[in-house]
C-alpha cells in the first residue's frame, strides 16, 4: 500500500443529538457521554482522553478518547484440560481496543468510533441522521439503490433486508407499513465532486454510501478529508428533502416540543404492561433489539439486573409475554404500584452474544419493546425506542387497501353455519363434521403444523379455512400460522404429499381417543383417493387459503367497512397475509362468519 493510503479508512459518521443535553456546550456533552459510560465499567475499561499533536482543525474542535478491554477467549477453557500449564495458549487473552472521537463546529457535534466505541454513543445519536442525508442527495426516481433494510410497524414481518441485482429506485418500493432504517446507494461522481468537495484526482468513479443512524461514504479518507466532508454535511442538512419515506411522524425525544406527549405515551405503555403482569390483560408487542439482524441470529441472550449482575441466560428471547412471566416468577418485577413496576423493569438489561461470545447487542428490556399504542384517540407506534405518530394517510390507506382486499376476496358462502360468540372456535368447527364436501381438521397436526380448521372441496377448488373468533391484534399470530401452512403445502405438492398424508393418518388415528370430538372427526368420510387425492387434481390457483372470522363486538359490524374495526395490526396482518399467499401462487379468501 502506498504511504499516502495508509492513513485512509472508511468512516461511519454519527451526529450527536444535542437537544438531549439542554444548553450544554459540545465539549460538555462529549464529557457527559464519556462519564456516563465510565460509571458503568471497571477502572481498566474506562475511556481516557488522549493528547493531540496539533490544535488546528479547520474550524472544528476535536477530542479523542481511548479504551481497552481484556477478555478470556471462549475457546480457552475448552482446550485447557489437554494443555500443559506453561502453554501460551492456556494463558491467551484477547485485548479489544476502542476509540471515540468527538468533532464539533458551531452547529453540530459529530462522532466517529472504532472497536466497540459505537455502543458508547448509540443512545445519544440522531437515529435518522443517515436517512436525512440521503433524502437530500438523491430523488425517489434515482436508480441508485443497492439494498434496503426496513422495520415493519405492524404485521407478521418484523423487518427485512433486500439486496438488488441491478440499480433500484425508491419509487418501486411498496412502502406501506414500513419504516426504513438503512439504505445503501451509489453516489455518482458528480455528487461526490459537487456535494462533498472531492477533487478529480481523489474520485475516479462512483462510490457507494451507507445511510442509517450513521452516514458513510465507501471510500477511504484521511482525517483532514473527514473534516471537509463534515463541513459539507452541515450544508446538505440545511436543504429540503427530495423525498419522505414513511407515512409517520417521528417524535424525537428532544427539547420541550414532544416532551409532554412522549411522557404520556411512556405512562400508557407502562400501564398496559403493569396491568398485564397484575391481571393478565392481553398485550400485543414485538420483542427484539433495534439491531434485529444481529439480535435474531444470536446464540445466547443474557438477562442482567443492572449491567453487571447476571441473572439468567436464554437460548431464545423474542416473546415479551413469555419473558414477563419468567421475570414475574423470579420476583424481579415489583407489582405493588405502577411506579415501582417501571423502576424494576428499567433495571433489567439484555445482552446478546454470538457463538464465540462476542457481544452483538445490548439494551434494557424496555429498549426491546415495539408495538402499537392508542392514546387520546391517536395511534402511535413504538419502534426501536422511538415514538411515531401515525399520519391520517396511513390509516386511510390501510382502510382503503383492506376494503379493496375484501371486495376482491370475500366469500361468505363458504361457511353456512352461524357462530355462537359465547362459545369457542372448536364448537363452531365441529358443526361441519359430516357435512358433504367438508372435512374438519381442527387440532389435527403433523410436524406441529395445523393444515387448517376446516377443509372444503369441490370439483373446481379446495379451500383451507382457518377460523378466528374476533378481529383483534391476535390476527397477526393466526396469519403466521396460515402462512406456515401454505408454505408447507407448497413444499408438499412438489415433494409427494407426505405432509397431507400424515395429516390424514393422524386424523384416522384418533378413533380410539377418549375425547368425543376426536372420535367424531376421525369417523368423517374421506373421498376415494384420500385427502391427497383432493389436492392432486388441483392447480395452485385452485387452492385457496381462507381467513374466516366472527366479529365479537356488541354492535354489528361488517368487514366491508374496515373503518369500524379498531385493530390496525389486524387489518395490516390481513393485507400482508394476502400478499404472501398470492406470492406462493395460491388463491385467498376472506369469510366473515354470521353470528
Amino acid at each position: 500500500m502506498p504511504d499516502e493510503e495508509k492513513d485512509k479508512i472508511q468512516i461511519g459518521i454519527y451526529r450527536i443529538d444535542k437537544s438531549l443535553f439542554g444548553d450544554l456546550t459540545s465539549e460538555a456533552i462529549s464529557q457527559t457521554i464519556i462519564e456516563n459510560y465510565n460509571r458503568k465499567v471497571s477502572e481498566s475499561e474506562k475511556f481516557i482522553e488522549q493528547g493531540l499533536s496539533r490544535t488546528g482543525f479547520e474550524g472544528f474542535s476535536v477530542k479523542v478518547f481511548y479504551s481497552t478491554k481484556v477478555r478470556t477467549p471462549k475457546w480457552r477453557p475448552f482446550l485447557k484440560d489437554i494443555l500443559s500449564e506453561d502453554s501460551d495458549l492456556v494463558k491467551g487473552i484477547n485485548k479489544d481496543a476502542s476509540y471515540i472521537a468527538f468533532i464539533s463546529d458551531t452547529q453540530n457535534l459529530y462522532a466517529i468510533s472504532g472497536g466497540q466505541g459505537n455502543f458508547t454513543v448509540q443512545d445519544f445519536v440522531d437515529q435518522n441522521f443517515g436517512i436525512e442525508i440521503i433524502s437530500r442527495l438523491i430523488s425517489k426516481e434515482s436508480k441508485v439503490i443497492k439494498s434496503l433494510q426496513d422495520r415493519g410497524v405492524t404485521g407478521t414481518v418484523l423487518g427485512s433486508t433486500k439486496f438488488f441485482r441491478g440499480d433500484h429506485k425508491l419509487s418501486d418500493e411498496d412502502q406501506f407499513g414500513k419504516i426504513y432504517k438503512q439504505i445503501k446507494a451509489e453516489l455518482n461522481k458528480k455528487i461526490l465532486l459537487e456535494e462533498f468537495g472531492f477533487t478529480e484526482d481523489e474520485i475516479k468513479r462512483d462510490a457507494g454510501c451507507l445511510a442509517k443512524s450513521s452516514f458513510q461514504i465507501n471510500k477511504g479518507i484521511d482525517f483532514d478529508t473527514l473534516l471537509r466532508v463534515l463541513g459539507k454535511l452541515t450544508t446538505i442538512l440545511s436543504r429540503e428533502r427530495q423525498f419522505s419515506l414513511n407515512k409517520v411522524i417521528f417524535l424525537p425525544n428532544r427539547g420541550q416540543k414532544n416532551k409532554e406527549i412522549i411522557k404520556k405515551l411512556e405512562t400508557k405503555l407502562s400501564e398496559v404492561l403493569f396491568n398485564h403482569c397484575n391481571s393478565g390483560v392481553e398485550i400485543d408487542f414485538d420483542f427484539s433489539h433495534p439491531d434485529f439482524d444481529k439480535y435474531l441470529t444470536a446464540e445466547k441472550y443474557t438477562l442482567y439486573k443492572g449491567w453487571n449482575s447476571e441473572v439468567v441466560s436464554y437460548d431464545n428471547l423474542d416473546n415479551l409475554v413469555v419473558l414477563l412471566a419468567d421475570l414475574k416468577s423470579r420476583n424481579l418485577l415489583r407489582l405493588g404500584n405502577q411506579e415501582e413496576f417501571v423502576q424494576s423493569l428499567s433495571n433489567l438489561k439484555i445482552k446478546s452474544f454470538d457463538g464465540e461470545g462476542k457481544l452483538l447487542t445490548q439494551g434494557s428490556v424496555r429498549d426491546h419493546i415495539h408495538g402499537e399504542i392508542v392514546c387520546d384517540e391517536k395511534t402511535y407506534f413504538l419502534i426501536d425506542d422511538e415514538w411515531y405518530e401515525i399520519q391520517p394517510d396511513f390509516i386511510a390507506d390501510l382502510n382503503k387497501d383492506c376494503k379493496e382486499l375484501v371486495e376482491q376476496s370475500q366469500d361468505d358462502a363458504l361457511l353456512d353455519e352461524v357462530f355462537d360468540i359465547n362459545e369457542d372456535e372448536n364448537i363452531f368447527n365441529a358443526k361441519f363434521v359430516g357435512k358433504e364436501g367438508y372435512i374438519v381438521l381442527d387440532k389435527i397436526t403433523s410436524e406441529n403444523i395445523e393444515m387448517c380448521d376446516i377443509l372444503k372441496y369441490t370439483d373446481d377448488a379446495v379451500y383451507l379455512i382457518h377460523v378466528k373468533k374476533g378481529f383483534n391484534n391476535s390476527v397477526r399470530d393466526l396469519s403466521s400460522q396460515v402462512l406456515l401452512s401454505a408454505k408447507r403445502i407448497l413444499t408438499d405438492i412438489k415433494t409427494g404429499y407426505s405432509f397431507i398424508e400424515s395429516i390424514e393418518t393422524t386424523l384416522r388415528g384418533r378413533s380410539g381417543s377418549t375425547n368425543e370430538y376426536f372420535r367424531n372427526v376421525s369417523s368423517q368420510t374421506i373421498p376415494t383417493g384420500g385427502i391427497k387425492g383432493i389436492f392432486e387434481s388441483k392447480r395452485h390457483k385452485q387452492i385457496y387459503f381462507c381467513f374466516a372470522f366472527v366479529d365479537v363486538a356488541r354492535a354489528s359490524r361488517l368487514i366491508t367497512n374496515p373503518e369500524s374495526f379498531e385493530s390496525n395490526i389486524a387489518k395490516f396482518s390481513l393485507i400482508e397475509l394476502q400478499k404472501e399467499i398470492n406470492k406462493e401462487g395460491f388463491g385467498f379468501s376472506i369469510v366473515q362468519i354470521g353470528r
